[in-house]
């Protein structure tokens, strides 16, 4: 009985620390992304169309050759 309890918490403790790594993972991958989009210092845009006739872009003022440009701010 004390056997089939060691095997049962072996168990259950290897499968907490695959969730415990998968989460440390993700949150490695997203402090990542969040890194290289705030050095990137270009706005985000959307994919396959999107919002990208929903509005004019505030930045570029709906040109996209200037979303390129770092000398235009932010109106």
């Amino acid at each position: 009985m004390i056997q089939l309890i060691e095997i049962c918490l072996k168990i259950v403790l290897n499968f907490c620390m695959e969730i415990i790594l998968s989460i440390i993972i993700l949150i490695i991958a997203f402090i990542g992304l969040s890194i290289g989009v705030i050095l990137d210092n270009k706005p985000l845009k959307g994919t396959c169309g999107g919002l990208k006739d929903f509005r004019e872009c505030s930045i570029c003022g709906g040109k996209p050759e200037n979303c390129d440009d770092k000398t235009i701010t932010p109106s």
